[in-house]
């Protein structure tokens, strides 16, 4: 704890010598000690140039209005902790500072042995809070580490349908830098033969294949200069979403050239199923649900190719918007055999 930085706060200057003279005997680390001994310095400002993290004062210092200035000191300076120290008297005030940042209390005339008992409670309490802040540093920089795995999260939440507010999305979008503007339309990039290719995969292989096609299509996002955003959906697609308004004719071009470059980079070939644009960010979900059907066409218009939904399903206005979880629910009851 040598870090520690302490003001002493006591009219009497007797009392400030002696507690420093505690301090050199027990506690020798501890070498940032200050004090304030005119009653006539305002406390805020003192804190704020000398900023302890504890503080060992006179309850009488402040008066009567002890409670009040406690309160003002904890609401400016959360951190800053306390000892306090008064007559029996005092106790009554002394209970009622405890609520804003006191860690413990001595009663006058301090003796040494009491002033090391409530320095060594402090310093377990200051030693129990490193721990923790830096237990939460280490969390913080984990997260931040995989940061691209909550974007990840949050993109395949948002196509499938689980994020259905626009401002919670919009925050999203700004809180992982997505430049959107919309409209949006979402394409799937899908592996063509994939259970085929995996057998001449190992485990690594398998997985970099996706992150690899994710790579890709990002990279064509930026040499376009397309405000758009690929990320891994399944083991054998990568879902990508468009945030600003392009012609359909714009975009099939522009999956075509992806197609191209996976397959020239990859040697592997890939089919892309094109949704529609939507105006509202909460219908992403519809038009990945578009791309996710278009696929579906490959078996009939053929593998390697870029399908439109529009193209390939044309008519079909309403699956595409129809609650997923009501789906399911319909399914699992004709399953059942309950066809009413």
């Amino acid at each position: 704890m040598a870090v520690l930085k302490l003001l002493i706060i006591d009219q009497d200057e007797e009392n400030v010598k002696n507690f420093r003279r505690y301090l050199r005997v027990s506690f020798p680390t501890i070498r940032s000690v200050y004090a304030l001994s005119d009653q006539s310095r305002d406390i805020l400002y003192v804190l704020r140039e000398i900023q302890p993290d504890l503080v060992i004062a006179d309850m009488n210092f402040f008066g009567a209005g002890v409670v009040k200035t406690m309160a003002a000191v904890s609401d400016r300076f959360p951190d800053i902790k306390f000892i306090v120290y008064g007559t029996i008297n005092d106790a009554g005030y002394m209970q009622k500072v405890m609520e804003y940042g006191v860690i413990d209390h001595m009663y006058r005339p301090v003796k040494p042995a009491d002033f090391k008992l409530s320095m060594d409670r402090a310093l377990v309490y200051f030693e129990r809070m490193n721990a923790k802040k830096r237990q939460e540093e280490e969390i913080i920089d984990l997260y931040r580490k995989n940061f691209a795995l909550f974007e990840n999260k949050f993109l395949t939440s948002l196509v499938n349908g689980s994020i259905p507010y626009e401002q919670e999305i919009r925050r999203g979008f700004l809180y992982f830098n997505l430049n959107f503007t919309g409209k949006y339309t979402v394409f799937i990039i899908r592996v063509d033969q994939f259970k085929k290719i995996i057998l001449t995969l190992d485990e690594t292989e398998k997985h970099l294949l996706t992150f690899k096609i994710g790579g890709i299509a990002n990279q064509r996002f930026a040499a376009a200069n397309i405000k758009g955003r690929a990320f891994i959906y399944e083991f054998n697609s990568v879902a990508c979403i468009v945030g600003e308004d392009k012609p359909q004719a714009e975009l099939v071009s522009f999956c075509e050239s992806i197609k191209d470059e996976i397959f020239n980079s990859l040697k592997i070939r890939c089919t892309i199923g094109l949704g529609t644009a939507h105006k509202n960010a909460a219908d992403i979900r519809v038009s990945f649900n578009e791309a996710d059907a278009a696929l579906r066409f490959r078996f009939y218009l053929g593998h390697n190719t870029v399908i439109p939904i529009n193209f390939a399903d044309p008519d079909n206005k309403v699956t595409y918007r129809y609650p997923t979880l009501t789906e399911r629910r319909l399914v699992y009851t004709a399953e059942c055999g309950n066809y009413a």
